[in-house]
């Protein structure tokens, strides 16, 4: 993602890396390195959150046989069901996870 100052996103990447990697807490690491804290944390939201995927997130579904289903997400959960399988019922099971 392109940031207005591409110098502070990077310096402050390479801050919440340091900070990681410290064993510090937070606020320690913010005071032994003049940084504000809510600052830190405004930056650490915002670089963190341009590799979360938004939108919709494929789910695979195997129909095993005549009226059973099985939907596996990308997190390895599995939801399995046999009988007769209603539209509905089937958007909120995908929904509800």
């Amino acid at each position: 993602m392109k940031y207005r100052n591409q110098t502070k996103a990077e310096a402050m990447r390479s801050h919440i890396e340091s900070c990681a990697k410290s064993g510090l807490s937070v606020s320690d690491y913010c005071t032994q390195n003049g940084l504000v804290k809510s600052s830190y944390y405004y930056w650490y939201k915002r670089l963190t959150m341009e590799n979360t995927p938004t939108g919709f997130i494929p789910i695979s579904v195997n129909s095993k046989a005549a009226g059973s289903v099985e939907i596996i997400y990308p997190n390895a959960v599995q939801l399995s069901y046999s009988g007769n399988l209603d539209v509905s019922l089937l958007k909120a099971l995908v929904c509800c996870i």
